[in-house]
C-alpha cells in the first residue's frame, strides 16, 4: 500500500527529523545521525521497509 508524501514527512518529524534540503522532487531528511531521500510523490512499502519507518 503507497504512503503520500505528507504522511511520511508528518512522521518523519515525529520521529526528530527534519527537512536538510532537496533537490528536483527529491526531499531530504535527516536526525543528525540518519539521511532519508524521500520522493514527494507517492512512497512505495518497499521504501519504508528498508528504512524501518513505521505509519
Amino acid at each position: 500500500m503507497p504512503f503520500k508524501y505528507r504522511e511520511i514527512e508528518r512522521n518523519l518529524k515525529k520521529m526528530g527529523f527534519q527537512v536538510v534540503r532537496q533537490k528536483g522532487s527529491h526531499v531530504i531528511f535527516s536526525n543528525g545521525r540518519d539521511t532519508f531521500p524521500v520522493p514527494k510523490s507517492t512512497v512505495q512499502m518497499i521504501y519504508l521497509q528498508e528504512w524501518n519507518v513505521s505509519c
